[in-house]
């Protein structure tokens, strides 16, 4: 076989863990927040978890 070979998969399930800034002080994380919730809805979903931890 000779050349480029194109390949197609089809992805069926991720798998992956989130890390939210976790050594940031207070100041960027407050900043990382308010810019997550002026994202929209999965903005806001982000800005609730890192409030979480």
């Amino acid at each position: 076989m000779r050349g480029i070979v194109g390949l197609e998969f089809r992805v069926e399930r991720l798998e992956g863990a989130w890390k939210l800034n976790e050594e940031e002080n207070a100041a960027d994380l407050d900043g990382t927040r308010s810019g997550l919730e002026a994202a929209g809805h999965a903005g806001e979903r982000l800005a609730r978890a890192l409030a979480e931890r």
